[in-house]
């Protein structure tokens, strides 16, 4: 916060003598009113910008406790979300395939992941330029530090993509470190608002995540579907280990 002028205000005489505004004054009144009206038009369009940024950014994490999926099969997709000491947000992700712990400032930023895929592990520690990542499989593994600024967590997508209002935000670019690479590959992502679908819970909203530019033709996808309610549960996904749904 910018601290107040610490110069004494000039003394304001108590009386005075009225007199008409020279065309000089009036003139110098008129360029002050001009000066000070761009300079409140600076001052909101600043603020519209800053409210616009903060769209795309999860003001902390949807829900709390846990949310189950199924599939066709009876396989589950679940994540449990709570908080703990210093106001870390953790979540706790299980699949068929793999397990996350991911923890999180309020704001979303990544802090650091632990994912389990087979008898492969690896885990990321974050930092605004970039990431710490460790890897290892059997007797093999690997150490890498990752130069990317602003990194999002890529294992723990569901959490951050649900606190998104997607009735604001269309579509929003970032990217991510694969944790399946043994050198720590970045990638950029795509989000797209797919728009309102029905879910079997109720309505919901489809968010479809791709590579960024020409890749997206030729990479994997990923199917998200959020609530549209307050908390805006994780009510479906689609991906490469299937389709699961809440109940």
């Amino acid at each position: 916060m910018r601290r107040p002028s610490t110069s004494s205000s000039p003394t304001i005489p108590t009386t005075a003598t009225a007199t008409a505004p020279t065309a000089s004054a009036t003139a110098t009144a008129i360029l002050r009113g001009v000066v000070l009206a761009a300079a409140a038009a600076a001052a909101a369009a600043a603020a519209v910008t800053g409210a616009a940024a903060t769209t795309f950014a999860a003001g902390a994490f949807p829900w709390t406790g846990t949310v189950t999926l199924t599939s066709s099969s009876g396989g589950t997709l679940s994540w449990t979300l709570r908080s703990e000491a210093g106001g870390v947000l953790v979540a706790e992700g299980r699949s068929p395939a793999w397990t996350v712990v991911h923890r999180a400032r309020p704001d979303g930023t990544p802090v650091s992941t632990t994912t389990t895929k087979g008898a492969h592990t690896a885990s990321v520690t974050y930092r605004p330029d970039g990431a710490s990542f460790t890897w290892k499989k059997g007797a093999e593994g690997g150490t890498h530090e990752v130069a990317a600024a602003g990194l999002w967590d890529g294992d723990a997508l569901e959490v951050r993509l649900a606190g998104i209002d997607w009735t604001k935000s269309k579509s929003i670019t970032f990217k991510v470190l694969d944790t399946d690479s043994e050198d720590g590959d970045v990638y950029e992502m795509k989000a797209t608002f797919e728009g309102e679908e029905s879910c079997a819970k109720g309505p919901c909203r489809h968010v479809k995540v791709a590579l960024a530019g020409i890749k997206a033709a030729f990479g994997p996808k990923w199917h998200f579907w959020f609530g549209s309610g307050p908390g805006a549960p994780f009510l479906k996904f689609e991906g490469r280990i299937g389709t699961f749904e809440a109940k």
